[in-house]
């Protein structure tokens, strides 16, 4: 989905001028401009239709718009390489299963909505057992037993049923799985520190009232406090709610989470998928690393993925890395790329997609190899708040390769970064987003534990409680030209603090380059390792409160592997930098700035490996201005993506 305009208002007068930037600092020899896509060229020789509402729908039918199929896996199954499957409106309660791929651009297999049309490939089903409000005195003494907690049988609000076993196929059973099963903690024992903890223990299983989801409590006597509530038994049939207004839940329509997944190929390494125009909701995934993506393209390739929406997902929403599962997952699909397909290759296109309601992240992959992830709208993610097994965010990706992550817009992330960039990142760029209300432990952009050089730059990051941008155990960052306003820690935070190794080489904290930000009510300074070889210099720092920051403090934190420092022209850092005090305030409902200041702002030197400005328009001349964009007019108002 294309971001809405947003305003900007400032008035601004430009009096300093700089030097051109010194060549040296280009020494990356990589060209940050060149990302390329590429598109799908296919003329489609067949097309099967699908329609459930037509009266002659029929799997056993061809599949024409007169003669349709009734499932959409009947047609993926049926579908071959320059062919497309053409969906209409409906809701389809199926786990969608490809079994066929594409081979090339110009032979590629499509799966899309009929143009206009509303189609939902949905992981749920609706609860078709009968809800009762009483329990007997036996019956609570059982339930007490199992639940370790008081029942309130008398209490008019709480309701239950127990789920029919009918629901449920392939034998899983969400509501009888926790997030997270104890021998998947031997695959990911970064997480060990959450074992026998909540969201991590919980079952899987969503619960919806009339499509709003309820949330999940583990204490059956807390149910009283919260409509729109629910509890499930140690049975893992037996669901105990408190509907949303207090409504008789026997003429609401309630549906349960079913299905792992809602759309993955049967095999890894599939090619030259489209995939586009579908809602896809309701999935109860697990919380492992990876496999678990509620739509996912198995350590696909050369996948196209794009105005789609993904909702109401139990963990993450979206993965397509190369890696389709952790080393040492044991599923019998665990096994190297086939013959004939490059490893560092993934080539994946995600654009213009809406994803939220995702309880653990938007996207999650591994291994991101060329690939550009642009356009997309992804807010109120990480509502699982399991941020401390460190896999959470809107947009999470590790091992990235050349890729490129821009112009996407990410708010209302609690307990999650809005971008991560995760573990030996090479020559990646995560550019032009913007960014505003996130809540995080770390950082709004996160890139770690990567020596090779990747970029941030014209970002808009606004309002974040945690950091604005961190690299941490990451040596070689380019942090250049972006916005970053009311940050309640560090506006830039750089730091290594233990002895972690990338293919056996000690992970370091050095060689950065953070020019030509705009920081604006920052809650801590920068700060940086001190002797690391880092520059720091021509950002804008702006005031709108009092008393100001005091940029003069020297150091954070000392150990073995090195003394962090605040950023400070006392220690030889931004001494090219300006201070100023103005009036800014951001709406982002309207997504708009205003910007009221007598101060002038200063011209920095134009940075030679960055051309383009938020907008994409090109940057010119010997300098420009601190902060995203080309220029700001003064009087006139900016409208953004």
């Amino acid at each position: 989905m294309k971001l809405k305009t947003k305003l900007l208002l400032f008035t601004l007068v430009v009096s300093y001028a700089g030097n051109a930037q010194n060549s040296k600092e280009i020494n990356r020899n990589f060209d940050w401009n060149s990302y390329k896509g590429w598109e799908n060229t296919t003329v489609y020789s067949k097309t099967y239709v699908v329609n459930q509402k037509h009266p002659n729908a029929s799997d056993k039918n061809r599949g024409t718009e007169n003669s349709p199929l009734l499932t959409i896996n009947k047609a993926v199954e049926l579908v071959k390489a320059g062919e497309r499957v053409l969906i209409h409106a409906g809701v389809y309660r199926e786990m969608v299963l490809l079994r066929n791929q594409g081979t090339a651009p110009n032979k590629m297999i499509s799966i899309e909505a009929a143009q206009g049309e509303e189609v939902i490939v949905s992981g749920s089903k609706i609860v078709n057992t009968k809800w009762v409000r009483e329990l007997g005195y036996y019956e609570r003494e059982k339930f007490e037993a199992e639940m370790g907690s008081f029942i309130n049988s008398r209490s008019r609000k709480i309701w239950h049923t127990q789920l029919d076993s009918t629901l449920f196929e392939n034998g899983y059973y969400p509501f009888q799985l926790p997030n997270i099963q104890p021998f998947e903690y031997s695959m990911m024992p970064w997480a060990e520190g959450v074992k026998n903890m909540a969201p991590f223990t919980t079952p899987r299983g969503l619960i919806f009232q009339n499509g709003k989801r309820l949330v999940q409590l583990l204490n059956h006597g807390d149910l009283t406090r919260l409509p729109g509530s629910y509890c499930v038994a140690k049975d893992g049939k037996t669901i105990f709610i408190h509907p949303f207004e207090d409504k008789d839940p026997n003429n609401e329509v309630f549906e349960v989470t079913v299905n792992s997944h809602l759309l993955k190929p049967v095999d890894v390494n599939f090619g030259y998928i489209h995939l586009s125009g579908i809602t896809f909701q309701h999935c109860a995934n697990g919380f492992l690393r990876t496999s678990y993506g509620a739509v996912n393209a198995m350590g696909g390739h050369h996948w196209i993925i794009e105005n789609n929406t993904i909702r109401h997902i139990n963990s993450a929403g979206l993965e397509f890395g190369n890696l389709a599962f952790e080393p040492k997952d044991p599923n019998p699909l665990n096994k190297k790329p086939r013959p004939g397909i490059n490893e560092r290759t993934g080539a994946m296109i995600v654009r213009n997609n809406t994803i939220y309601d995702c309880g653990t992240a938007g996207m999650r992959s591994y291994k991101v190899r060329e690939c550009i992830v642009e356009n997309n709208t992804v807010h109120d993610c990480c509502w699982q708040d399991g941020e401390e097994y460190y896999e959470t965010a809107g947009i999470k990706l590790l091992s990235c390769f050349k890729t490129v992550v821009r112009n996407n817009h990410i708010y209302n992330m609690k307990a999650g970064h809005a971008i991560w960039m995760d573990w030996d990142n090479q020559y990646s760029r995560v550019s032009a987003n913007n960014i505003h209300n996130i809540q995080t432990i770390q950082g709004a952009i996160y890139v770690e534990a990567s020596r090779l050089p990747n970029m941030v730059d014209n970002n808009v990051i606004w309002e974040v409680d945690g950091e604005g941008v961190c690299g941490h155990y990451s040596s070689e960052l380019i942090i250049v030209h972006n916005l970053l306003g009311n940050i309640s820690g560090s506006p830039i935070e750089t730091f290594e603090r233990s002895d972690r190794r990338l293919n056996g080489q000690l992970l370091m904290s050095q060689k950065h380059i953070i020019k030509n930000n705009l920081i604006v009510n920052a809650g801590k300074p920068m700060v940086i390792m001190e002797n690391a070889g880092s520059t720091v210099d021509y950002n804008l720092y702006v005031t709108t409160r009092e008393p100001r920051i005091d940029f003069s403090l020297k150091n954070t934190n000392s150990s073995k592997f090195g003394k962090e420092i605040f950023v400070s022209k006392q220690l030889g850092y931004d001494t090219n930098s300006k201070e100023i005090n103005a009036d800014i305030n951001y709406f982002p409902t309207n997504r708009y700035f205003e910007w009221k200041s007598v101060n002038k702002v200063f011209n920095v030197p134009f940075l030679l490996y960055l051309n383009d400005d938020f907008f994409g328009k090109k940057r010119t001349g010997e300098t420009t201005i601190p902060g995203p964009f080309k220029q700001i007019p003064s009087q006139e108002k900016i409208f953004l993506r």
